[in-house]
This record gives C-alpha cells, sequence and structure tokens, in this order.
C-alpha cells in the first residue's frame, strides 16, 4: 500500500538503540545523495522510498524529511507481512528550489526499538540538460580547471569519460557536484550555463555530458541493434541518463560538433545527424528543445566545411525543435578550440536562449545568431542586394581590422571582401546596416543568382599569430 505523507512540522524524534538489529531490506526505491529530480510543471517533485522488509519481527517502516538539516515532514507506514516479506511505499514532495533535502528511512521493532536502515542527503530538485558532441561540447580538462567553479546545486551524474577509455564500469551510476572532478566534468560553457540558471531563476541544475573529443559524427550515432551499448560513446550516454532515471525528463540537449567532419573532409554528415536526431527523439522523449553549434571556420583546406556550416544553419528549418547557433567570433578561437574566456562565453551565450525558451525571459533581441531569410536585388541595374535577416535583430557591420603580418607590415581585412556571387569573392563595395537588414552595394552590376558569405576554411598565411 502507498502513502503519500504530508510536509508537517516533526513531532517525534526516534531514537536509535545501540543493541537494535538492522533489518534486511530490499529497497525498489530510495533516493541517493546528491541527487537530482526533474522539477515538474508543479514545480516540486515526487521522491518515493520502497522496497520490502525480508525478515520478521518489524511492525513499522518511517521516513523523516530535512529541509536544509531542520526537520520538515513525516510519514509511516505498519507492515503486512506476506510469508516472510513486508512490502512498503512511502512517498514526499520536495520543492525546484536552492534547498537541500535529507531523507532518513528507520525500521520500527515489536517492542518499540527503532533503527535507521538509510540516510540520503543533498538532494534536490531542478532541471536536466544533456550534451553529446565532440572536443568542444567537452571543453578541454586544462580550461575547465582554469575555470574552476563548483557549487552545491550544479549536478551531474556518473563518470565522464573520453574516446580512450573503454570498456565502460557499469557499476559508475553516483550522483555528484559538476566539475568537481575530471570525472565529473560537465565542461566550461555548460557549467556556466548552470551557474546562470543557478543564480537568476533559483534552480538547481544537472548537466550529463556525454561528448567524446575527436570523434566524427560517423562514430557518434547509435548501434542501430542495441542503443544503450556502452561500448559507443551515444550508448555510455544513453545508459547514465537512463540511471539516472531522466531519460524522459531532460529539457533539452546542445549539440556541438563537425570540426573533424569538416578537417577530414567526411561526407554524409546530413544523413548522420538525422540518425542521431531520431535516435534523440526516441531515447529522450521529453526533450523540448535541441541547441546545436555552428561551427566556426575552420584553418585547415577542406571541401565539405562550408557545406557542414550551412546544413548546421538550417537545421531549425529542417527540424521543429531545432535552435542553431553560431560560435563564430567567441574569443580565444585557435582554428578548433576556444580559450576558457570563450567558453564561458559561450555558456552565456546559449543562457539566454535557454532563458527565452524554459524561464520566461522577455529579453529576446539579439539573443540568437542571425539567420538569412531572403536576398533579393533592391534596383533593376542589379548591383544593390537587400539581405532580409530573422526578427529581433539589430545588425551592425563589422569595422575594417587592421593586422600585423609576418613581415612586420600591417595590412586590412574587410568583410567586403568575403560575399562572393556566383562564386566570385570580393565583389562588394561596401555593406550598410539597419535593424534585421543589410544592403550590399556592388562594384558593378551583375547576372548572379547565388550570394554565399565567409570562406568555407581560412588560414591566415601571412598574420603574425
Amino acid at each position: 500500500m502507498q502513502r503519500l505523507f504530508s510536509l508537517v512540522a516533526l513531532g517525534t524524534v526516534f531514537s536509535l538503540y545501540a543493541g537494535a538489529q538492522v533489518p534486511v531490506i530490499r529497497f525498489s526505491h530510495l533516493p541517493a545523495s546528491l541527487q537530482l529530480y526533474p522539477r515538474n510543471a508543479d514545480n516540486q517533485a515526487e521522491v518515493t522510498v520502497a522496497g520490502a522488509v525480508l525478515q520478521p519481527g518489524y511492525r513499522r517502516i518511517s521516513v523523516q524529511v530535512f529541509r536544509n538539516n531542520t526537520p520538515l515532514g513525516y510519514g509511516s507506514q505498519n507492515l503486512i507481512y506476506a510469508g516472510s516479506e513486508a512490502p512498503f511505499s512511502l512517498k514526499s514532495p520536495i520543492r525546484a528550489e536552492l534547498a537541500e533535502y535529507r531523507f532518513d528511512v528507520f525500521a520500527h521493532g515489536t517492542g518499540g526499538d527503532s533503527v535507521r536502515i538509510a540516510r540520503r542527503d543533498s538532494i534536490v530538485c531542478g532541471d536536466v540538460f544533456l550534451v553529446a558532441g565532440q572536443s568542444n561540447a567537452a571543453t578541454l580538462p586544462e580550461a575547465v580547471r582554469e575555470y574552476g567553479q563548483v557549487g552545491e546545486f550544479y549536478r551531474t551524474f556518473g563518470r565522464y569519460t573520453d574516446i580512450s577509455e573503454a570498456p565502460y564500469n557499469p557499476a559508475d551510476t553516483l550522483w555528484g557536484l559538476a566539475n568537481q572532478t575530471d570525472a565529473q566534468r560537465v565542461g566550461v560553457w555548460a557549467h556556466e550555463l548552470q551557474r546562470l540558471i543557478v543564480e537568476r531563476y533559483k534552480i538547481p541544475v544537472a548537466v550529463i555530458n556525454g561528448a567524446f573529443p575527436g570523434a566524427g559524427i560517423q562514430y557518434l550515432v547509435p548501434n542501430p541493434a542495441n542503443p544503450a551499448d556502452r561500448a559507443t560513446p551515444y550508448g555510455r550516454m544513453l545508459y547514465r541518463v537512463q540511471k539516472a532515471g531522466v531519460a524522459g525528463k531532460a529539457k533539452a540537449l546542445f549539440w556541438w560538433q563537425g570540426e573533424l567532419d569538416s578537417y577530414r573532409s567526411i561526407p554524409q554528415y546530413p544523413a548522420r545527424f538525422d540518425t542521431l536526431y531520431r535516435a534523440w527523439q526516441r531515447d529522450f522523449p521529453g526533450l523540448q528543445k535541441i541547441y546545436a553549434a555552428q561551427i566556426a571556420i575552420i584553418n585547415e583546406p577542406s571541401d565539405n566545411a562550408g557545406a557542414i556550416r550551412d546544413f548546421q544553419r538550417r537545421l531549425p528549418d529542417l527540424y521543429p525543435n531545432v535552435v542553431a547557433w553560431s560560435s563564430l567570433g567567441s574569443a580565444g578561437f585557435d582554428g578548433l578550440h576556444y580559450s576558457t574566456e570563450g567558453y564561458r562565453q559561450h555558456g552565456q551565450q546559449w543562457s539566454r536562449l535557454v532563458a527565452r525558451d524554459f524561464y520566461g525571459a522577455t529579453d529576446v533581441r539579439n539573443i540568437a545568431s542571425p539567420a538569412l531569410r531572403k536576398a533579393f536585388f533592391t534596383t533593376p541595374e542589379r548591383r544593390d542586394i537587400t539581405l532580409v535577416f530573422d526578427e529581433n535583430q539589430d545588425l551592425v557591420v563589422q569595422p575594417d581590422s587592421v593586422l600585423l603580418a609576418k613581415t612586420g607590415n600591417l595590412y586590412t581585412r574587410r568583410l567586403t571582401n568575403y560575399l562572393s556571387l556566383d562564386g566570385p569573392a570580393g565583389v562588394a563595395e561596401r555593406l550598410t546596416a539597419s535593424g534585421n537588414r543589410v544592403q550590399v552595394r556592388l562594384n558593378a552590376p551583375t547576372p548572379a543568382s547565388r550570394l554565399t558569405y565567409l570562406p568555407s576554411w581560412f588560414r591566415a598565411e601571412n598574420a603574425r599569430f
């Protein structure tokens, strides 16, 4: 029989007798220390303590609930034996707030004595997010150590493993504090996202990061015969998420991958992403959003880097719950990775999208990466083009950059140099921006029908860096 017990001030304190025998208990539900329970629409979660006493001589099971070490609630259930077993089940709600809960479970003997059979503390209620991809999704260990943030309301589950660690230990299913150790790594930007949610909205946050540095997308798709195959990156993350009990309750997944596929010109990126997307929808049915990073411009020759970036740009048009975000322009970019400050910027930028989508934020101008919606000639002579981007954008044309060459001379880079029409670049004379529109003045009229901007890859051969 299940009994929901109310949260009331405790009036009874059960003593522990030195000679009391601890009964044999089989728990089917018991919270873990440091566990985060996903909140429901009522901003709370239900914690269940259930199982069976496997030996006679006990008349009752009770649970005491504490909030920040202050007594909060009490519930008990009389035991009814069927043979040598007596089942029990008690439930208690906890709220999504910056508070930690503790559960003490007692068995009461027929003689009136009691013994504590379990204690679980530092339990919270909040939101869960997932991360997948390669090294920029994970962020490098040295960046995490430099970042140095750890806090009591930032949680993760299971042990983070990279591509070189095999086999995966299935017994490693503990809740812990995010980024407390390398094994509990969620990364810099994911932890920054946690920090901002906790500080602004007073909601604890758990992140489970299943990213694998150096992995191409073909390695990150699930094993079709066994999606939970722990020999695969996908299976390891799925296993952790299922063991954490949040597979159907994670709010969003963050995807950052494509650099390796660009560097090595690996084909079939769209088809493999589609396989992943469908697997996420199947295995994590609670996902409301998938936030996909558009990779920056790599610094090595590539046949398909531009095509991958363009596919990532178009993801929101292809999949209804995907939000695209560009990593271009963040601090400390070296052609592949970012500095700690750059990763911190990513967390801050992503947090504004998450705040809009999940926390009711009304600050929605200039928080998303501008997406081009249409382009057309605005004069009959076909020398002026209007580019229309999505709403809530106040676009700015970047000024020219004056850089120092290896020769010691100064040289200038202009954004106009990176617009091309039907192939050739450098056809723009000037750019002006107003609101969500950009006006392009060409050097001369053109019969062109296709406009692109920014190169597929770029290496500053003559720059001193």
